[in-house]
Formats: structure tokens, sequence, C-alpha cells
């Protein structure tokens, strides 16, 4: 195997983590002895990922560092300076940093888990919403097609006067459910300073039965008034009329 595909094989990466077992620590270090460049690959994994450690650890709590160092003053106080008993203190003051490491790796583990569980619960969050929203649409159209087929709704109609224009609009009335629904059909839609305002013709007085929003595409409610004879669009400025502006009207049809 020679160099370029020894370093595809990954041993290099894993060995410079201290992933690798005996036997394979022994073949990548006969081709660190064969290559010595590789070895300047081995410092820099290690420094990118001492680097990358140091980046992401979150500081403990001054306490806890203090509480660290006081323990290891109270050790080395307690033993003898020199021989066998600074050995001793040597190694325990390392165990202890060791220790004081382990919080740093334990302290960033339990962040990077609590923060991807909160951007679970986030995320779950906002699909409960969407699915809610969802079947709020779903029970909202069976709610209109049950009305469209109910046995007492009349659908109507409303075309516009000039025989030339094919724009119409559709409604549907309920004198059993006293409720009225109105679509805007193949209507053009308007300036945004503009909007379609609804009247029903009550002996011969056109009374508003609802603003209609230009960009809906589906069934908006309008006022259910028992004595209308036809229904009408016109455009009027936005915000409505308290008058139909009769130049104006879109479409009409009969009740």
């Amino acid at each position: 195997m020679n160099k370029d595909q020894f370093l595809n094989t990954g041993l290099l990466e894993q060995y410079a983590l201290g992933l690798t077992d005996e036997n394979e620590n022994l073949e990548v270090e006969k081709y660190l002895n064969a290559f010595p460049e590789l070895k300047k690959e081995v410092d820099e994994i290690r420094n990118a990922v001492e680097q990358y450690a140091i980046q992401q650890a979150i500081p403990p709590h001054p306490r806890v560092k203090a509480n660290i160092m006081a323990g290891i003053d109270e050790l080395q106080g307690s033993k003898p300076s020199g021989g066998r008993a600074g050995s001793s203190n040597n190694w325990m003051k390392a165990l202890l940093i060791l220790g004081f490491a382990g919080i740093f790796g334990l302290l960033f583990l339990y962040t990077q888990k609590n923060a991807q569980n909160q951007d679970l619960k986030r995320e779950f969050a906002e699909l409960q919403i969407a699915c809610d929203q969802q079947n709020e649409r779903i029970q909202a159209n069976q709610l209109e097609f049950l009305f469209m087929k109910h046995r007492y709704t009349q659908k109507v109609i409303l075309a516009s006067s000039n025989p030339s224009s094919h724009t119409k609009a559709v409604a549907f009335w309920n004198p059993n459910e006293k409720k009225g629904l109105v679509s805007l059909g193949s209507l053009p839609e308007l300036p945004e300073d503009q909007q379609y305002q609804i009247w029903a013709d009550v002996d011969h007085v056109m009374i508003s039965v609802g603003l209609l929003e230009n960009d809906y595409d589906g069934l908006q409610d309008i006022a259910y008034l028992a004595e209308a004879e036809s229904l009408n669009i016109t455009i009027e400025p936005l915000g409505g009329s308290t008058a139909p502006t009769v130049e104006k009207l879109v479409v009409s049809g009969l009740l």
C-alpha cells in the first residue's frame, strides 16, 4: 500500500484522535517513519481539534475553578516537597487537571445536547402549528362542501350585464341555514386602493352584505338577508362605501 492508498484509509486521522488500536498504531507509525511529512499532518489535526475544543468550551462557574485550585493547594501543602512525595503530588495535580478538563468536556456535551433538544422542540412546535392550521383548513373546506351540497342551498351565478364579458362570480345562498357564501370567480384583480363590495337588493334598496378580500381565492362569508331579491358586486374604495357606486357595477344575479 503506497502513501496515497494509506491516506485514503482514514487511519492517520483516527491515530491523531487516539482512536486506533495497538496493531493500527504500529501500521500508522510505520508510515510516519517512512514519510516524515505525515507527522506534520498529525500535529495539524491534533492542533485543529484542540483549537476547536477551546473555541467551543463553555467556561464553568468561577466557584468551580476556585474549589479545584484550592484542593490542589491543600494537597500540595499537606505533603513535603521532593522525593516520592513530590512525585505523588505531581500525579495528584495531573489527575485533578484531567478532572477539570473532564468537567469542561461534560459541560460542552451537555450544552450541545441541550441545544439540539431545544431545536427539536422548536421544530416540533412549528410542525404542530402547521398541522393544526392544515386541519382547520380541511375542516373548513368540509363544512363549505356540505353547505354547497345542502338541499336548500341555491347556487347563484353573478354575471356581467355586458354580453361580451365573461366575468363571473358565484354565490351560495341558503334560507334554511340563513347563510351566504361568495367566490370572486373570474373577477379581475384590483389596485390596492380599491375593493369589491357585495350588495343585496331589498325592495329596490341596496344594502351592503360584505366587503370582499381581493386576493382570496376561496369562499367568503356574506351577510344573509331573507328579503334579498338579488346580489350585486361593485368596485369601491378600499374600506367600502355606504352606498354602491352604480357605474362600477361588475356582476349581479337574481336570487
